[in-house]
């Protein structure tokens, strides 16, 4: 059998496996004869029937040349590769009408010799138009992302950076991309384990957070993160991304807004405090002064010395309680406009309580309440005279109001760290429970109530008392239980050391 019997026999052989193949195949002997093609290489080429049916090879090799875009160039390789006759190459070919094929040149062995060349033929066009418009997608992307004012990341699940943008970097005042991505995430970029947690472990596809982010310099921004998992098909985590966005100025404008708020909200407390009192507290006391005026203007010719004695008592009581009302009142007033002087000066705390004292014995001598004290002798105390003594009028008068008839008040103080002196005033009136004490000092809860006589009280006073108290950088508390009596406790730098 000779060499091209022995071929054609192979051909016939392979014959139905090459129509088989996707692929356009060319089969061409040593000599350059076309041996055979199947019916996808026929189409790939848009070979016509006039050409196919000449059985001329020149006319056919003349057309596939003329289809290329780089006729020279597929004559070069041609040459080559047959310059080689047992080395396979590979290579690309394009059309005029921008078509590519992906093209592949094995020899064929007969006998353990090459006896030709098989050439495959691959249409590759949507593939490499795909691949450039990814390309132009993942730089169009690439160049947005590089531009936008927010952070863009991709991580790891186990908390290391696989990309950032340039906004990222410098949101997070590192100096480079390659810096920003060899840190740990969970254990430089969290402040908190909770958000390390919740954001870099968590199992939720996706996930919005607000939460602080640790700097390189150490301090602290607040950023809104919109993140997402990238999983696999058998829902294993690939990666995770996100766009982060600073919040910080945002957050310190809701925290300022607040403030606001907080401040309206109070000022709103006192002005409706403030109408409160004008409408009741002292308008109650001129309601029962006036009537008393009244009926002496009246009937003063009718009535005995002891009447007159007896309304004089009650006037008297009245007089007193609008005296240290509108004491309280201008007192609040100037507090709210800062016109409150404060000098501050050494003197003994004993002797300034006693004069402070005749303002509210009168009371505690009517109700039969003892008042003692356990003061030490010669304690000083570095205060403002004038708001030491407002301090412990009220607070002795709330005691005072609050005790039943026969009761007792103990006013004491002693040294306690850091340079001050604790003063308390321990009485064994009604007391107070838990929700009163809680809103004692707050000026939008109506926390007044009559005393064990009936006196007044608005709760100015230790509104007053407190912001005295907080001037000289002490602090005033109370301990009560109802039925047993309160404790007020306030502190006061102590005499200035030498």
């Amino acid at each position: 059998m000779t060499d091209n019997e022995a071929l054609q026999k192979y051909i016939s052989l392979t014959e139905g496996i090459l129509e088989s193949i996707h692929d356009g195949i060319l089969v061409v002997s040593d000599n350059g004869t076309i041996i055979k093609t199947n019916a996808n290489f026929t189409e790939m080429w848009r070979i016509p029937d006039a050409i196919l049916s000449s059985a001329d090879d020149k006319k056919l090799l003349d057309f596939i040349v003329e289809q290329l875009a780089d006729p020279e160039g597929f004559i070069a390789k041609v040459s080559e590769v047959y310059a080689k006759p047992e080395s396979e190459s590979f290579d690309l070919i394009h059309f005029k009408d921008k078509r590519i094929f992906e093209r592949i040149s094995k020899p064929m062995i007969i006998g353990g010799k090459p006896k030709g060349r098989v050439w495959s033929y691959h249409d590759i066009t949507e593939r490499i138009h795909a691949e450039k418009a990814l390309r132009e997608s993942e730089t169009i992307y690439r160049n947005l992302v590089s531009k936008l004012p927010d952070g863009v990341y991709k991580s790891t699940h186990e908390g290391k950076f696989l990309d950032v943008n340039p906004a990222m970097v410098s949101m997070l005042g590192y100096a480079s991309k390659e810096e920003l991505m060899s840190i740990d995430i969970k254990s430089q970029l969290y402040f908190e384990a909770s958000d390390r947690e919740s954001l870099v472990l968590q199992e939720k596809l996706e996930e919005t957070g607000v939460y602080r982010l640790k700097k390189k310099d150490g301090s602290g921004i607040w950023v809104e993160d919109k993140g997402w998992y990238n999983l696999d098909e058998e829902g294993n985590i690939l990666s995770h991304e996100g766009i982060m966005r600073d919040i910080t100025e945002r957050k310190h404008a809701e925290a300022e807004i607040q403030l606001i708020n907080e401040e309206l909200h109070r000022i709103n407390a006192e002005k409706d405090k403030f109408f409160s009192i004008i409408a009741h507290d002292l308008r109650s006391p001129f309601n029962g002064f006036l009537g008393l005026t009244e009926i002496m203007a009246e009937e003063l010719s009718t009535m005995t010395m002891e009447d007159i004695q007896k309304f004089a008592v009650i006037m008297r009581t009245s007089a007193t309680n609008l005296y240290s009302l509108l004491g309280n009142l201008l007192e609040w007033s100037r507090m709210q406009r800062n016109l409150t002087t404060f000098v501050p000066l050494s003197f003994q705390l004993m002797q300034r309580i006693s004069e402070s004292m005749v303002y509210v014995l009168e009371g505690a001598v009517k109700k039969e309440i003892s008042i003692s004290y356990d003061i030490p002798e010669n304690m000083e105390v570095y205060a403002d005279t004038d708001m030491v003594g407002g301090i412990i009028r009220n607070l002795v008068s709330n005691a005072v109001k609050f005790t039943p008839k026969g009761g007792s008040i103990i006013i004491s103080a002693k040294s306690a760290a850091h340079n001050l002196i604790e003063i308390s005033i321990k009485d064994s009136g009604i007391g107070m429970n838990t929700n009163m004490i809680g809103h004692l000092f707050c000026l939008d809860v109506n926390t007044s109530r009559t005393g064990t006589e009936g006196e007044y009280s608005t709760g100015l006073g230790l509104i007053i008392c407190k912001d005295f108290i907080e001037k000289h950088g002490g602090k005033l508390w109370v301990e009560s239980e109802v039925g047993k009596g309160s404790t007020f406790r306030f502190t006061l730098p102590a005499k200035m050391k030498k």
